[in-house]
């Protein structure tokens, strides 16, 4: 069974390659590589430059582009994926548990009954961890779980996250958003408009 490279669907997109020398002047020369670019058949992490195909909203080709390949096409290491995920998530955990300590938890402060001539066991309060209701020793309190990752990991991290995007071919290039009325008041007014009509 022959194997499909993730770029080979691209050849049917794209008429032109745009390079700094083109005459289409559709982007400027300098957002575009002089580097040379590879084929769709290639190996990751070579760090070759790549070349992806740009579209707009209606899907029309508009030709290539050429991204640079110390970004898009470095070595996948999944360590560093892993290392980059628990940062994330770790800084993300809002760290808001807490518990009441003895000197927190409601109660008297009085002392149940005498140290001696009882029969029971000696006691100085009634909000101290073994009984129903008092405290908790050692328990979580608010704090940080953010952890140390260095700005360099993070940085690679995010190079191999598009490296495996642009390997799947899930990257794609939008050469105009076309949005002719981009003011909230537009959409103030659709939104009056909604509101207004019967549905």
């Amino acid at each position: 069974m022959q194997t499909r490279s993730p770029f080979s669907a691209f050849r049917n997109l794209s008429t032109s390659i745009l390079t700094p020398e083109s005459s289409e002047g559709t982007f400027p020369s300098d957002l575009l590589s002089t580097a040379q670019v590879i084929t769709p058949e290639r190996k990751i992490g070579l760090y070759q430059d790549l070349v992806i195909p740009v579209t707009n909203f209606n899907n029309e080709d508009k030709g290539f582009m050429v991204l640079a390949g110390d970004v898009f096409d470095v070595p996948i290491r999944k360590d560093i994926i892993h290392r980059v995920v628990r940062w994330q998530l770790a800084k993300r955990q809002q760290g808001t548990h807490s518990t009441k300590t003895i000197s927190e938890v409601s109660g008297t402060g009085r002392k149940p009954w005498p140290q001696k001539g009882t029969g029971q066991a000696r006691h100085g309060s009634r909000r101290g961890p073994q009984w129903r209701h008092g405290a908790t020793m050692h328990g979580p309190k608010p704090r940080s779980h953010a952890i140390k990752l260095n700005k360099k990991v993070r940085r690679l991290g995010l190079k191999i996250a598009l490296t495996a995007r642009a390997a799947e071919g899930k990257i794609i290039l939008a050469m105009n958003l076309g949005l002719n009325t981009p003011a909230a008041k537009h959409w103030n007014d659709t939104e009056k408009d909604c509101r207004g009509s019967s549905w």
